[in-house]
């Protein structure tokens, strides 16, 4: 696989005048949240090696999607995946820690409000804006319940923190919608 990631990135990345650019990803490893990943500890060891740094020395975004309460201290602690080129989607839940080694870091948070993993839990948005952590809106796709309508993601994402605050204090435009 890291010979067919090598390949597309060759082929592909800055084409169109700079404007198609190639990230690599992984699947989160959450052995706190899915007990089977603790028997592919060593594996999810390995591909973070690999292909982490693979992104890192082609100078390639890095990305995760499905990250939960405490995956995000252990991708850092444990396998060394969060830095300023890594994106790190859904965050639901995080812990102290988890915001701290993100900010330290300098990882980037992409929220996708109309995604499943909302209704799971909470993205603190809010938190990490007041931390000091870049957060992106993302759509997380197109399904039948979502689409690329990032306005709508945008409000989404102050309605859905509004609730959770029960004020609509929370998430004001001038704070949220940096341009």
């Amino acid at each position: 696989m890291l010979e067919v990631c090598n390949k597309i990135i060759d082929e592909n990345h800055g084409r169109a005048e700079g404007r198609l650019n190639i990230a690599i990803t992984l699947p989160v490893f959450a052995p706190m949240h899915e007990p089977d990943h603790v028997l592919l500890r060593d594996e999810f060891h390995r591909q973070a090696r690999d292909y982490f740094g693979l992104a890192k020395e082609r100078g390639l975004t890095f990305t995760q999607d499905g990250h939960r309460t405490g995956t995000l201290a252990l991708a850092h602690r444990e396998l060394g995946l969060l830095g300023p080129t890594s994106f790190m989607s859904h965050s639901i839940d995080l812990t102290e820690e988890d915001i701290a080694v993100t900010l330290d870091t300098d990882t980037r948070i992409v929220h996708n409000p109309s995604a499943i993993m909302s209704i799971r839990g909470r993205c603190p948005v809010p938190e990490l804006i007041d931390a000091g952590v870049t957060v992106a809106i993302g759509s997380d796709g197109s399904a039948p319940d979502r689409g690329y309508d990032m306005f709508r993601h945008m409000s989404q994402c102050m309605h859905y923190h509004r609730r959770h605050f029960t004020t609509r204090a929370c998430c004001p435009m001038a704070k949220c919608w940096r341009w």
